[in-house]
């Protein structure tokens, strides 16, 4: 039945005009939490048999491309972190240099001082809201009053809830909705 499965998703493949590259999602697509999801290393494989070109991509900004790289190793998928896109890559890119106060973990703080924008505690450009499990109210308070002052207001995604194995888990969204309501303004 799996093999049927995979064989009726690659069928999609047999198009009239050839599909160069794929964007594929992370999780619930290729895993939930750390299960697989059946089909989905069949897949990566079947792609690079036919040598297309593929890009994970996942709007979790708390985990940089090696941690990402990692977790597929473990589901039987082998690539490299230029096979890996996150928000917070995309949100470096989005900002494109400046100064930034992250709500946020190291995979944000990272992917954002990689992309050449200094991470700051005083005087941001920008205030950048991401999921973040060490979430104080110290911080929720910064980053309405960066804002207040004048600062831009971004987010790497607007998911208000992670499935984590424990179960439902407050995401970015969460954490942006106190940040909006509070500073009365709306990320962009």
């Amino acid at each position: 039945m799996l093999a049927q499965t995979i064989e009726a998703k690659v069928t999609l493949f047999d198009m009239t005009d050839p599909i160069s590259a794929v964007l594929i999602d992370l999780d619930g697509t290729v895993y939930s939490g750390n299960e697989p999801i059946p089909g989905a290393a069949a897949f990566v494989t079947e792609l690079e048999r036919r040598d297309i070109a593929y890009l994970f991509v996942t709007n979790r900004a708390n985990r940089g491309p090696e941690v990402v790289v990692s977790h597929l190793a473990e589901l039987g998928i082998a690539c490299g972190t230029e096979a890996i896109l996150t928000s917070a890559q995309a949100t470096a890119v989005r900002l494109g240099g400046g100064r930034a106060f992250c709500v946020g973990e190291s995979g944000l703080t990272n992917a954002l001082a990689t992309g050449g924008i200094e991470v700051v505690e005083q005087d941001p450009d920008w205030v950048v809201v991401s999921y973040d499990r060490a979430l104080t109210y110290e911080k929720l308070e910064r980053a309405v009053r960066f804002i207040a002052q004048g600062a831009g207001f971004l987010a790497t995604n607007p998911d208000p809830v992670i499935i984590t194995e424990a179960g439902l888990s407050p995401e970015t969204g969460s954490i942006l909705a106190a940040v909006e309501s509070a500073s009365g303004r709306k990320a962009e």
